[in-house]
């Protein structure tokens, strides 16, 4: 997938909503994984698309989008795939 430019992006995230393409729900076993690297959050409060949520990500809570028309829910392992102030992007870590 080929990242917008932030300007667009922003635009696209307080753009009306949209029909959601569908719903990532969390694949492993017990909501957990045996190793979660620097860059793996989960998610806390559900990621609608084109509104911030939240995710636990290096210990703390963060604010995050998705740039995917997608619906994350809590207990979901993410992506941090970058930032935007203090805001994470994040992607799902099991795309269908």
């Amino acid at each position: 997938m080929q990242s917008l430019p932030l300007r667009q992006t922003i635009a696209k995230w307080l753009a009306p909503s949209q029909r959601v393409e569908q719903v990532v729900p969390d694949p492993s076993p017990c909501g957990t994984l045996a190793y979660l690297g620097d860059d793996i959050g989960i998610v806390c409060a559900a990621i609608q698309p084109f509104q911030l949520g939240q995710i636990e990500f290096r210990g703390s809570w963060w604010m995050a989008a998705c740039e995917s028309n997608l619906l994350l829910m809590p207990k979901t392992h993410v992506r941090v795939i970058g930032f935007y102030s203090n805001t994470c992007i994040v992607e799902p870590l099991y795309p269908n």
